[in-house]
């Protein structure tokens, strides 16, 4: 009977699975008897069989006969309300007619054994069927469970009966209670072991250890309790033992003299107070260490050539890699062609020569044919005017940029290099040479320019004419010029009277830096017996030719210009030049020429070129000066005065009573025989205090070394100002100037300020300046032994207390406070074109 309410609670299972996985929840059969109930069931299995095998549910006749024994369930059963129409729907009616049979059966096998089920609708019965089919299956676990324990008891030799809930009990306590007790036993058995492997106490070792095992052999638990406590506060102290003898052994490393009086007298009262006070006496005892490690005499040199060194690495480094990277990109972007074509340009440039012969037209032909070709390998070309019209084809934009340099050289035919590139960058100097026309046909020039452009308004065609350079003609129509203030070439004694005289507005910021031990910047020397022979292009100085020459040969065998190289200026055009160079020649040999690099030359031929020494000629005399004035001679002596480096001779025969007011010649004679201060600045602050904070300063700290320097008689100047970068104090003097750099105030302690501060120092030095730092640390410490070495720095520069100018005169000349003359306001059209001053020029103002 049970098993058959176990496979019938089975079968139930099943169905109601498949009820509810099925898509139809609502099923509705009509009611009838038991036994047409189960003829429905017989038929609809019947239909559900048909349609799995691909029959159809047809409603016309004939119909199949299996169709016709369902009608019942085509007919009366519905589906969510409809009658069922596919083999789906007809499932869902077999398995609801299943499960009422399921109902009927378990319910009278239930009945069977005395359990009825009063519930009426056949949902709330099946479910209470189902969970009396989960009952009997827990009550069977139960009852295989007891008869699993009941023979392994019997097979143990315990003949004890499991039939009631008290036996069942009995069981469990005494299956728990052996339990425990094969615990304890085996508890006792690895106890056992566990003192049969330790080492037994000894009777002089450590007393809690005893204790402990004597406690577990009597199995005594709260004995045992007590000596683990006792051997935990053993190990405590014996920890705390080690950690002290580990922290004295650092003590004595760090600091042996105060351990070993520690360690004298360790219980001593006052050590109490003294280890109080010990991280604020090590952290100032630390402090002075690092002040005597960072402050080491010559500590900051040492550092600073180390990292110009890095730097110099670094830089070596970048620019190789910008070379080969140049060079890859260049070659990589060459083809066969363009190397063949590159060949050919510069075979036919060097067989051209002047291209004055039909056979050297010849070959520019084949160089501006090749250079069609060879223009895109190279990145950039750098050629001189003539060879761009010589090989360039006049292709707009043929370049993206063209750089002119020294612009004002560049006569009208550069005009052409504005077609080949839709952007063009002019560098030139209007106060430098320019070309100028000494022929005799302006007047027809200047009138084929006017009818060639009649179309432009006059004023639009000013500038058009021989005389004009390509920088004024385009600084006049684009107004937006970038000045170029720096000047890296000259000491600033010799750039100086450039730069107060034609630059009255816009100063020069010489930016060469030097030590004391420089060569003289400016020398002067007085010929009296010089005077002039011929007149114009004819006239010479033989005296004063001489002297230069005299002066150049004892430079040449002079150590101190061994490697120097010597060029002479002739300030006036003519005949001069040549007996010059011809005396050079005859008196000083080959290799003195070539190892000094010497050169003969006008302003005009020195114009982009330099020396380090320069020898300056002015050849005229008292009874044949004439008034160097106007635009020409500006230009020309400005040439002159800024193409040496190092140092800068003028050569005279006449005396400044001799020259005009107005001449350029007495302008620089006078200078160079009493120049000014080379480093002049406007800002002298007063009242500054070493307590109260003023303008233009930013701490304290840099008015406290401002103080100091000034206490010295030096002159100093705060926040000297350099393209917009700021250098807390400069000491200047006649031969030099230093940079002095305040550290540790409020503006130079962050981190990024720190960086910043080493970008800004380095862009300064690579501009040439020289610095000199103090930490407010050291001041603080001792301002004297903290500024001490600026002072012997500042001598070394050449930097002295109220010190003056260097003075270079002749006993002959008396000195004068020197300003520069006026300058031409504009080249006037009647401006004489010959650049001879032994005649009268229009420009020119007798003595």
């Amino acid at each position: 009977m049970w098993d058959s309410i176990r496979n019938a609670s089975k079968r139930a299972q099943q169905t109601q699975q498949e009820i509810a996985n099925a898509s139809f929840l609502n099923v509705e059969v009509p009611q009838l008897p038991e036994g047409e109930e189960r003829e429905l069931l017989v038929s609809s299995r019947d239909v559900e069989k048909y349609l799995l095998g691909n029959g159809q549910l047809n409603k016309r006749w004939p119909r199949p006969a299996v169709l016709k024994q369902a009608r019942v369930l085509l007919e009366e059963c519905r589906v969510e309300g409809m009658a069922p129409a596919n083999r789906e729907q007809v499932t869902a009616v077999v398995r609801h007619l299943e499960m009422r049979s399921h109902i009927r059966t378990l319910r009278s096998r239930w009945a069977g054994v005395g359990w009825d089920v009063e519930k009426n609708t056949p949902e709330l019965l099946f479910s209470e069927l189902l969970d009396r089919a989960s009952l009997l299956q827990a009550i069977d676990c139960c009852v295989a469970a007891i008869r699993q324990v009941h023979t392994r008891l019997l097979t143990n030799g315990i003949p004890v009966p499991v039939t009631t809930i008290d036996q069942w009990q009995n069981v469990r306590r005494a299956a728990a209670q052996a339990r425990n007790l094969l615990r304890v036993k085996a508890a006792d058995r690895q106890l056992n072991e566990l003192l049969t492997s330790l080492p037994q106490p000894q009777a002089q070792g450590v007393q809690e250890l005893r204790q402990a095992a004597d406690a577990v052999a009597a199995r005594d638990a709260q004995a045992y309790a007590n000596a683990v406590q006792a051997l935990t506060l053993a190990y405590q102290r014996e920890a705390d033992r080690r950690e002290t003898g580990k922290l004295f052994q650092r003590l004595s490393e760090a600091h042996a003299e105060l351990a070993q009086v520690f360690a004298s007298d360790p219980l001593a009262g006052h050590w109490r107070d003294r280890f109080a006070a010990f991280p604020h006496a090590w952290a100032w005892r630390q402090a002075q260490d690092f002040l005597d490690t960072v402050l080491l005499p010559g500590r900051e040199e040492q550092l600073e050539g180390e990292l110009a060194q890095i730097e110099g690495r670094l830089h070596d480094l970048v620019e190789g890699l910008v070379c080969d990277r140049a060079a890859l990109h260049c070659v990589s972007r060459m083809t066969t062609k363009h190397k063949q074509a590159l060949a050919a340009y510069a075979s036919a440039i060097a067989n051209a020569g002047q291209g004055t012969t039909d056979y050297g037209k010849r070959h520019q032909r084949h160089a501006r044919s090749a250079m069609q070709t060879a223009q895109g390998a190279v990145p950039a070309w750098i050629m001189p005017l003539r060879q761009v019209a010589e090989t360039i084809s006049p292709e707009p934009d043929s370049f993206d940029v063209v750089i002119v340099d020294e612009a004002s050289q560049v006569g009208l035919n550069g005009l052409l290099l504005l077609w080949l590139a839709p952007r063009i960058i002019v560098v030139g100097d209007d106060r430098q040479c320019a070309p100028y026309y000494t022929g005799s046909k302006h007047d027809r020039i200047t009138q084929i320019f006017d009818e060639r452009m009649d179309a432009l308004e006059p004023w639009q065609r000013e500038g058009f004419d021989p005389k004009s350079n390509l920088y004024e003609l385009l600084s006049s129509r684009f107004t937006e010029v970038v000045r170029l203030t720096e000047h890296f070439r000259c000491m600033p004694e010799i750039i100086k009277w450039s730069s107060m005289q034609f630059y009255p507005d816009n100063e020069l910021i010489p930016l060469r830096q030097h030590g004391s031990d420089r060569l003289s910047p400016l020398k002067v020397v007085h010929v009296p017996e010089g005077h002039c022979e011929g007149r114009r292009d004819k006239l010479i100085n033989r005296p004063e030719a001489e002297a230069v020459v005299d002066q150049l040969c004892r430079l040449t065998q002079d150590p101190a210009y061994a490697d120097r190289s010597l060029g002479v200026i002739i300030l006036r055009q003519g005949a001069q030049s040549r007996l010059v160079q011809d005396l050079v020649d005859l008196r000083i040999d080959m290799p003195a020429r070539e190892r000094h690099n010497i050169l003969v030359g006008t302003p005009e031929e020195f114009q982009g070129d330099q020396r380090d020494v320069i020898l300056l000629s002015m050849v005229v005399d008292g009874t044949n000066v004439i008034a160097a004035t106007g635009r020409s001679h500006e230009r020309r002596f400005n040439v002159a005065a800024s193409r040496a480096r190092d140092q800068m001779w003028l050569f005279h025969s006449m005396t400044v009573d001799q020259l005009s007011s107005k001449d350029l010649r007495r302008s620089l004679l006078t200078y160079m025989q009493n120049p000014p201060p080379p480093y002049t600045h406007a800002r002298q602050p007063a009242n500054v205090t070493p307590d109260q904070l003023c303008a233009p300063f930013d701490s304290l700290f840099e008015q406290r070394v401002y103080l100091r320097i000034k206490e010295r008689g030096y002159d100093v100047v705060p926040q000297w100002e350099v393209n917009g970068k700021r250098i807390d104090l400069v000491v200047t003097g006649g031969h030099g100037r230093l940079a002095v750099e305040c550290d540790g105030s409020p503006h130079h302690s962050t981190r990024q300020q720190i960086q910043d501060d080493a970008e800004r120092e380095r862009e300064l030095r690579r501009a040439g300046w020289t610095f000199w730092r103090v930490r407010s640390s050291a001041f603080a410490l001792s301002p004297e032994d903290a500024l001490a070495p600026l002072w012997k720095r500042l001598t070394d520069l050449g930097i002295h207390p109220d010190t003056a100018s260097g003075r270079v005169a002749d006993d002959t000349e008396p000195l004068a406070v020197w300003a520069p003359v006026g300058l031409a306001e504009a080249e006037t059209a009647e401006e004489e074109t010959d650049p001879y001053d032994g005649e009268l020029d229009d420009d020119s103002e007798a003595v």
